[in-house]
């Protein structure tokens, strides 16, 4: 069995499947434009007053390669949207999930 490898990483973010095109700051100054795969899930956060409070919480899942040079404090975009990189999380599979605030 072969083991997955970074080209098997990129044809899983096509964005003719799950993926997308999303446009990342270089530290250096600049854009590059890279694959990955967007998610805006809700999430309940806790209950004020007996009211359930939840918020949307949107990640970038990409190539951990795909970041190098990245500002990982910088601003991206999806699409028409905007949104400030809160926290990178490798999971040490050669993938990062990116924390997002929607600007």
């Amino acid at each position: 069995m072969v083991a997955e490898d970074d080209d098997d990483r990129l044809a899983m973010l096509d964005p003719e499947d799950f993926g997308t095109l999303v446009i990342l700051p270089l530290a250096a100054g600049g854009t590059t434009q890279k694959r990955g795969i967007f998610d805006r899930a809700w999430v309940d956060l806790d209950v004020l007053d007996g009211f359930p409070v939840s918020e949307t919480h949107p990640t970038l899942l990409v190539r951990a390669s795909d970041l190098a040079g990245v500002n990982l404090a910088g601003t991206l975009m999806i699409g028409a949207e905007s949104f400030v990189i809160r926290e990178p999380r490798p999971d040490g599979t050669g993938m990062t999930r990116l924390v997002l605030r929607a600007l």
